[in-house]
């Protein structure tokens, strides 16, 4: 079980990638299309935040892999 939550927590990256590619390719409105039209008019300050935004996300997403990976086998223990 370890390895999967590893393995899906290591692809939601691409998944993201992924999706900023399919958003600027139809038209849907989100993070990946408010991305694309940020850099395509130079709003360097949206920029900065959908980035910001977005390792936001990655951390949070390893933080709950993590967690699920020590919830699932005992023997990982969650320190400070």
């Amino acid at each position: 079980m370890i390895p999967i939550i590893a393995r899906a927590s290591a692809l939601l990256p691409f998944i993201f990638t992924g999706s900023l590619l399919l958003e600027s390719f139809f038209g849907i409105p989100g993070l990946g299309y408010a991305s694309i039209d940020a850099l395509n008019n130079s709003d360097l300050a949206l920029l900065k935040a959908l980035t910001v935004v977005n390792a936001l996300l990655f951390v949070a997403i390893n933080l709950l892999a993590d967690l699920a990976c020590a919830w699932a086998d005992p023997r990982i223990r969650v320190a400070a």
